[in-house]
């Protein structure tokens, strides 16, 4: 298992888009929350910095960005590497159990979530102090339950978008994926809104697609939790279902990688 995932790692270093990723992310934070600093807002007259709470909520929101881009990466072009094409039949007879793959992978893109997360505490505490976080229970509870929430839901997009990346191809792996969470995040939204009060009736087509949304991976909600959970609301709730649909997504990526004539063949070998 260590020889995999020290493997994992180098692949992961030699790719240039995802070493990129991680520079354009520190930016991102570094600049974004430089400029939240030197904000203020006025009320009556009366000059305001912009709280922890706020800043912290746009630092996880640029976390979650630079995240579910690396997962997205990974889980299309890294993951499927060794199970497609020859590699697959290859990789097939090896004497490591088929789980070992799926904790190496699990472990390989949680060491590039650390690194943005360091990344992150480490530009807000360098701008804003430690103090911000360690004296203000709200924003610690937020950064952590915002660390939970967006971990458990990029490890589901990973393993997600590997196992449609081995079953249909790379390229379509990727617009379904683009088109899928892009989607969730407009119906999460749209139902947090409820605009005319149509998604709450109890009839018609919103209100129907609402009762299927509740049951799906809630990427639609991940922005939301990160706003509640700067509040002190925590909703426990999405977290079994991230379990549950993060299990399902692991199991049909081992049947995938057990079974390498289910894979589609790699044309770029």
């Amino acid at each position: 298992m260590k020889a995999l995932i020290l493997f994992g790692l180098r692949q992961t270093l030699r790719v240039r888009l995802v070493v990129a990723v991680v520079a354009i992310a520190f930016l991102l934070e570094w600049m974004g929350l430089r400029l939240l600093r030197e904000m203020t807002f006025s009320f009556q007259g009366i000059v305001y910095p912009i709280g922890s709470s706020r800043t912290m909520f746009v630092a996880l929101f640029l976390q979650l960005f630079a995240g579910s881009f690396i997962a997205a990466v990974y889980g299309i072009w890294l993951v499927p590497y060794l199970h497609q094409g020859a590699r697959g039949q290859i990789s097939f007879c090896y004497p490591v159990s088929r789980w070992t793959y799926v904790v190496v992978y699990g472990v390989n893109v949680s060491v590039l979530l650390l690194i943005l997360n360091i990344v992150m505490i480490g530009s807000f505490c360098n701008l804003f102090g430690v103090s911000a976080i360690v004296d203000d229970p709200l924003v610690l509870k937020g950064l952590w339950w915002g660390i939970l929430t967006q971990t458990l839901g990029l490890w589901t997009l990973m393993f997600a978008l590997a196992t449609c990346s081995l079953a249909i191809g790379s390229i379509p792996a990727f617009f379904i994926g683009l088109f899928g969470f892009g989607f969730m995040q407009v119906l999460g939204g749209l139902f947090r809104v409820a605009i005319g009060g149509l998604v709450n009736s109890d009839s018609g087509f919103l209100y129907q697609l609402k009762q299927i949304y509740q049951w799906l991976p809630p990427w639609g909600e991940l922005i939301f939790e990160l706003k509640s959970g700067l509040q002190g609301e925590i909703n426990w709730s999405h977290v079994g279902l991230w379990v549950i649909w993060l299990t399902v997504f692991i199991l049909a990526f081992r049947f995938f990688i057990a079974r390498p004539a289910y894979t589609r063949p790699d044309y770029s070998a």
